[in-house]
């Protein structure tokens, strides 16, 4: 074939071709299971036909900081590339270069050894593991801190931990899940560097075990005898250490039903004056408040409320948090703490309340709507704290507080406190949660210690006077401030300017050539469709500007179908895809997608060859996201039922199911199982497997929400399958979930088998009933990131799946299981059907990123090959007796999206589409 037969193909066809031989959905065909069934013909590496320019971004392809890295107090150049970091002064000369830091994160650049110097503070990622270093800004040395694997949260603050110890310490605190068995290990660091940035002393360590999940910490002195304690929180647990021996002081378990704190704000605070520190918590998964007692021992609850009278961590109707960066203050000085709370929809308005409670018994002492706290602080020097208000329409209050309302002070609109920023540790007794701020701001004075405090107004800076007893006094504008940012010695020009993008050097008065960030073009496109539009073969992409774009099978004719598609590019756990199917039932193909049209409007639509609109259903009223899920067919000459997954302030997602033909609505869900008495949420994963599993003649959908599975009916919405499976207690010892449901024939025995591609933890077969088939447990670094490959690679008739991980290995398993359990099942759960292993066949190599993975039979010896973009271009892999290896490579210069396969031309003789992270799209044959 040659580019002539692709271009006489930009003709009307006289018939319909196949849709099997062309690609009209993601994954080609509704199983999802990414399989061209056309023997193709390309058992040599293909070359490049065309490209079609997509459009790309000229982005930096590595980051710069421009500071001082050694503490001579002269600026230099640290360059973050994919794999390296590399020092260099001002005119470009390297200083130092480290290699061995892949995708390098530099996350502080501190005086952590309290020596002048600075200490980077990286994270870097393998693929399998994350890894915190320190390393030296003056020389590039480095020391590993500590290593994580299988990471579920991490909460981690550096700054003045340790009293009396030079420079900074850093507190780490992580949780991830145990490789074999069913607890979650965790582990607590703090280390500080005063002997030097490469030579760090751990100054405590602890690893413990259980069900602890994204542990929260704090400092505080918990028994009273003036030294300091880390305290470590997890699902209503409490741990105390000793902070100089890293020895266990007390483990209690406050409730016999442990629930979600990782987002709670929470301090440490005796209730009166002499007592042991309390833990306040304000958590949005009670949802509502508590205070938890402890006396060295034991902790248990002293009072709970829960808002909404409903305790539910999964509700989605009531949101609450603290109301002030910290919402544990004692604001008029009585001794009781005021605990400063922000609800939303508590009274089904939507609204967001300031609710006060006393810490002491959860009195409710004021509620009023649109009401935060910014701060509070004594501003006229009468030792009562003054509370700075922000109402909804920006007006400023100041007002001092009563035990039940505010007594207003003044108040004014247009006008913003300036404050201070925080120290790095922030409030060591307070815990990070969901904030990132936890101390109580204070604002900038016009000269330390003085009552005049700084506000702005109308983009000028000025002083302001509290008056004692009185209002808020104005007094002068204020032009030099360290709130101001730095003030520059006009005498002494600054040797260098750096806009973020370019660097200019100044030597004896003169501006050397500027030294710019490299840059590169990006953007990766989703796989192309190819399908009938208008009587022709049209191929069907996203450009840069998101604007789905017809090309002819000779990527030329450019037309835009639809703009901004799809409407919402992040949605939580849905990946929208188009698809070219006949919608209303008319025998011709439709593409349906969603859009953000030019009234800025929400919709799915679906339109011709011509991007003329057939279909048009608007975002539902009240909705803020909506997201197409799966279509299926009606019957003939009915259309296709189109559902469509939504997303509201309050309330959860839900999924609407439409009528392709008419428009009208055929159902809504708004949950789907029960945790308990309570329903769930029903967030549909997409995209999914859509079949007809009852025979009717209609279509219906595989659905996975969480960790729920079943077969919903297209038509009526209803479950198919009773009771529901529960997708993460179908295998003994393995908890999963998140999956992509896909449909296969895995032993050529005509009965349907569900994979569950990149489901959490585990590569997992089911029947279509949900019973296990066969499982092979894994962990959360090793999850896949991408589909599977699905496909006969022996020619026997059955399926084997190919599966990779980030870090480019592929792993390789049969289409039967074994008799016995994975490695990582519990060893005291029995042998059984529902816990039958997978046979790994072989395991590869390739260098990532990788792409969702196509099979097909590219040579036509019987064998399905596996074809997939990797981090060097497209590659070809196949088996040889038994074992991989690489049949052909093609570079195509950057990092290649997943590849499809078409016969453009109708004559038998497919091609591979294929796009880059340049922003091209390629044709190869």
């Amino acid at each position: 074939m040659n580019a002539a037969d692709l271009s006489s193909s930009n003709q009307t066809l006289a018939a319909q071709p196949a849709p099997a031989t062309l690609w009209p959905q993601y994954r080609h065909d509704d199983s999802l299971v990414g399989h061209f069934p056309l023997r193709a013909g390309l058992d040599e590496a293909p070359q490049v036909r065309w490209s079609a320019d997509l459009g790309g971004e000229n982005t930096p392809s590595e980051q710069w900081r421009v500071e001082d890295l050694d503490g001579d107090g002269q600026a230099e150049v640290l360059r973050i590339l994919p794999d390296q970091l590399v020092c260099q002064d001002l005119r470009g000369q390297p200083r130092w270069t480290r290699e061995d830091l892949p995708q390098a994160r530099v996350v502080e650049i501190r005086d952590f050894a309290g020596d002048g110097g600075r200490g980077l503070l990286v994270d870097v990622n393998t693929g399998t593991e994350l890894q915190t270093f320190m390393v030296s800004g003056a020389t590039g040395e480095k020391a590993l801190l500590y290593a994580k694997r299988n990471v579920f949260g991490e909460s981690r603050r550096s700054g003045q931990l340790l009293p009396g110890v030079p420079g900074q310490q850093l507190c780490a605190w992580w949780s991830g899940d145990h490789i074999y068995g069913e607890k979650m290990a965790s582990e607590g660091w703090v280390f500080s560097f005063e002997r030097g940035i490469a030579h760090p002393t751990v100054r405590f360590h602890v690893q413990e075990e259980g069900a602890i999940y994204a542990p929260l910490h704090l400092i505080a002195d918990m028994d009273g005898d003036g030294r300091a304690e880390m305290v470590m929180i997890s699902h209503e647990q409490l741990w105390i250490y000793d902070l100089e021996t890293s020895q266990r002081q007390m483990y209690s378990q406050w409730t016999p039903h442990t629930i979600r704190t990782y987002w709670a704000n929470t301090a440490a605070l005796p209730l009166k004056a002499g007592a042991r520190p309390s833990l306040l918590m304000i958590n949005p998964h009670l949802p509502g408040l508590k205070v938890v007692d402890q006396d060295g021992q034991s902790a248990h609850e002293l009072w709970k409320l829960v808002i909404g009278g409903k305790e539910d961590q999964y509700q989605p109707l009531i949101k609450i948090e603290g109301s002030s960066p910290d919402p544990f203050i004692d604001l008029d000085g009585d001794g009781e703490i005021e605990m400063l709370v922000a609800i939303t929809n508590e009274h089904g308005d939507g609204k967001t309340w300031l609710v006060i409670f006393g810490a002491d018994q959860g009195e409710r002492r004021f509620e009023a709507p649109d009401l935060k706290i910014l701060a509070a602080e004594d501003l006229d020097g009468d030792g009562q704290l003054e509370v700075f208000l922000q109402q909804r329409d920006g007006t400023l209050r100041l007002a001092n507080w009563t035990g039940s309302q505010f007594a207003d002070r003044w108040q004014g609109a247009g006008t913003e406190p300036l404050f201070q920023p925080p120290p790095p540790e922030q409030e060591l007794a307070r815990t990070l949660g969901s904030k990132s701020t936890l101390k109580n701001p204070q604002v900038w004075r016009e000269t330390p210690g003085a009552r005049p405090f700084l506000m702005k107004l109308q983009g000028h800076v000025y002083s302001w006077e509290l008056e004692s007893g009185g209002t808020l006094k104005q007094l002068r504008e204020v032009t030099r401030h360290p709130a101001l940012g730095p003030v520059a010695d006009p005498t002494t020009p600054a040797p260098y300017t750096w806009d973020g993008k370019a660097l200019v050097v100044r030597e004896a008065g003169q501006e050397l050539a500027p030294q710019t960030i490299p840059t590169q073009r990006l953007y990766l496109a989703p796989p192309p469709l190819v399908g009938v539009l208008g009587g022709q073969v049209r191929v069907i992409v996203r450009n840069r500007q998101g604007d789905l774009v017809s090309l002819s099978p000779d990527g030329t004719d450019p037309k835009v179908l639809v703009r901004q598609s799809p409407a919402f590019a992040v949605f939580t756990h849905s990946t929208e895809y188009p698809q070219l199917c006949d919608v209303d039932g008319d025998g011709e193909m439709e593409l349906l997608t969603s859009t953000l049209g030019p009234d800025s409007v929400a919709a799915v639509v679906a339109v011709d060859g011509e991007g003329q609109v057939k279909l048009r259903l608007p975002i539902a009223e009240g909705a803020t996201q909506l997201s197409l899920g799966p279509t299926g067919r009606l019957g003939a000459g009915q259309g296709r039922w189109i559902a469509v997954r939504y997303t509201r302030p309050l309330g959860g997602p839900y999924v609407v199911a439409h009528s392709g033909r008419t428009g009208k609505q055929l159902w809504q869900r708004e949950h789907f199982g029960f945790y308990g008495e309570n329903g769930v949420i029903f967030a549909l994963h997409t995209p999914t497997a859509v079949l007809d599993y009852n025979h009717d003649g209609i279509d219906d959908f595989l659905a996975q929400s969480e960790n729920f599975y079943n077969i919903v009916g297209g038509r009526t919405g209803k479950d198919l399958l009773s009771p529901m499976p529960i997708h993460s207690d179908v295998v003994p010892g393995h908890w999963t979930a998140y999956a992509t449901p896909m449909s296969l024939d895995l032993l050529g025995d005509g009965k349907l088998k569900v994979f569950f591609s990149r489901s959490y933890q585990l590569t997992a077969v089911s029947d279509l009933e949900g019973n296990p088939f066969w499982h092979w447990g894994l962990t959360r670094d090793t999850t896949a990131r991408n589909h599977a490959g699905l496909g006969d690679l022996d020619g026997d008739g059955k399926i084997e799946i190919v599966v990779s991980q980030a870090d480019g290995l592929l792993t390789a398993y049969e289409a039967e299981p074994t008799a016995h359990k994975c490695p990582s099942c519990p060893a005291i759960a029995p042998e059984a059907d529902s816990s039958r292993a997978g046979q790994m066949r072989w395991t590869f190599r390739l260098p990532p990123p990788l792409s969702d993975i196509t099979t097909a039979d590219l040579d036509g010896d019987g064998r399905d090959e596996l074809l997939l973009g990797t981090g060097k271009g497209l590659c070809c892999l196949k088996e040889m007796q038994g074992q991989p290896t690489i049949a052909w490579i093609v570079d195509l210069g950057r990092t290649a999206g997943a590849p499809i396969l078409a016969d453009l031309s109708g004559k038998g003789r497919p091609v591979i589409l294929i796009s880059t992270e340049d922003g091209f799209l390629h044709c190869l044959f």
